[in-house]
């Protein structure tokens, strides 16, 4: 059992850092959180003899279990946070039926809950990579690390979005706005010529007008 929770282990590190080096989101399945989980409660009862959680290799493997386990924890927030936005602007474009306000609700706490993850993990890494990682995965360290910044400031951007979003969208109410449609082949100090216009009606949190 031990064999086959480092080999999940090791391949789902592997496939969590080559998507993430291709800009994508990996998934958090329920096996790589239990070996992981396992894993670490082995190598914690493995590493108790005294002096030897002390030894550097030992230390930087606590570190590096213990963010990956962090990660795994990000990954399903973000999968939830997905959904849950997904479901809103199906409702807010599309036909689907949805409780705008709780859906709105419930996407603010897990965007909250997605930035403490996110700042928790960045702040259990250190700047420079561990020793023990192996020397071709070495340079994606500090690449990975800048990413945790540029999505921490993405949530942030999110968070006040989604603050002002019952506003934006009318919800309980109704509100109309005019969008420009600009050409930037032929510049204005605005972006570019305003070629045509359109409005944007929504009523309680649905788009039920487009008119170009």
């Amino acid at each position: 059992t031990l064999a086959f929770s480092v080999t999940i282990t090791l391949m789902s590190l592997r496939n969590t850092v080559t998507r993430l080096r291709a800009g994508e989101l990996p998934a958090s399945s329920p096996l790589s959180r239990f070996t992981a989980t396992y894993l670490r409660a082995n190598w914690v009862a493995a590493t108790s003899i005294p002096g030897v959680a002390k030894q550097t290799p030992v230390k930087e493997t606590t570190l590096l279990l213990d963010a990956y386990l962090q990660a795994l924890g990000v990954f399903e927030t973000s999968a939830q946070l997905g959904a849950t936005t997904g479901d809103l602007s199906h409702y807010i474009f599309g036909s689907g039926n949805a409780d705008v306000a709780r859906a709105l609700s419930l996407s603010r706490l897990q965007t909250e809950e997605l930035y403490q993850q996110l700042s928790l993990l960045d702040g259990s890494l250190p700047a420079t990579a561990p020793q023990i990682i192996p020397a071709r995965y070495r340079d994606a360290y500090p690449e990975l690390k800048s990413k945790l910044s540029t999505l921490k400031k993405s949530i942030i951007t999110s968070k006040a979005l989604l603050a002002s979003a019952p506003d934006i969208i009318g919800l309980g109410n109704r509100r109309k706005y005019a969008v420009l449609f600009q050409n930037n082949m032929e510049l204005r100090a605005t972006g570019g010529f305003i070629g045509s216009f359109g409005i944007m009606s929504f009523e309680n949190g649905k788009l039920y007008d487009l008119a170009i």
